[in-house]
């Protein structure tokens, strides 16, 4: 009914949560976990396919989003 398979919309939700979590300062490493990916090169995997950028470059381009 969603319109895509089970496994992207959980990887949807996922990269969604991790984007949460990056931006509150948690690291890459530690955010693959929470976000239930098996290791931190499979997050950062799924997480540039997502969203066209690696993790550490999203939490970087966001913390100079919030100084600024």
């Amino acid at each position: 009914s969603m319109g895509i398979t089970p496994y992207r919309y959980l990887l949807h939700v996922r990269v969604a949560e991790a984007k949460r979590l990056l931006r509150e300062g948690m690291t890459s490493s530690e955010c693959a976990y929470a976000c239930g990916f098996g290791s931190p090169s499979h997050f950062t995997n799924a997480f540039r396919a997502a969203t066209g950028v690696a993790p550490g470059v999203f939490a970087k381009s966001n913390i100079l989003q919030v100084r600024a």
